[in-house]
């Protein structure tokens, strides 16, 4: 009997994240698609920010947490992707294999930023931290 009740309280924040979620991916989808000719589109947004959520809500512990594009990765995706259509070795049908590599090299780099604990030294290369 009050399993029902609850189930209108989750309701609604439930649908706002939704929400929160999938718009953006829309949005910015769209306009990955025509920055990389369709190379990106809004599916794979959808997809990948579908993903990272479950994936964060398993492992992260915080399953409200909002995921999903913003416009800096729309802004390097669309650099990449002239930089890859400039170099004649990569092109625009290599795109998204060497883009998945600079992922895996980026994910690779932040793993070891905070195992070895190098973020503790950034307030030597900037004053804006604390």
């Amino acid at each position: 009997r009050t399993g029902g009740r609850y189930g209108v309280r989750i309701l609604a924040p439930s649908l706002f994240i939704f929400f929160a979620s999938v718009l953006p991916a829309l949005a910015f989808g769209e306009q990955l698609a025509s920055e990389t000719q369709g190379t990106l589109t809004v599916v794979h947004v959808l997809v990948s920010t579908a993903i990272a959520g479950v994936v964060q809500a398993l492992i992260g512990g915080q399953p409200l947490l909002i995921l999903g594009v913003a416009e800096p990765i729309v802004i390097i995706y669309s650099f990449m992707f002239r930089f890859a259509e400039q170099r004649p070795e990569l092109g625009a049908r290599l795109f998204l294999p060497w883009a998945a590599w600079v992922c895996v090299w980026t994910s690779v780099m932040c793993v070891l930023v905070a195992v070895t604990g190098l973020c503790r030294l950034i307030n030597r290369f900037t004053r804006m931290c604390g």
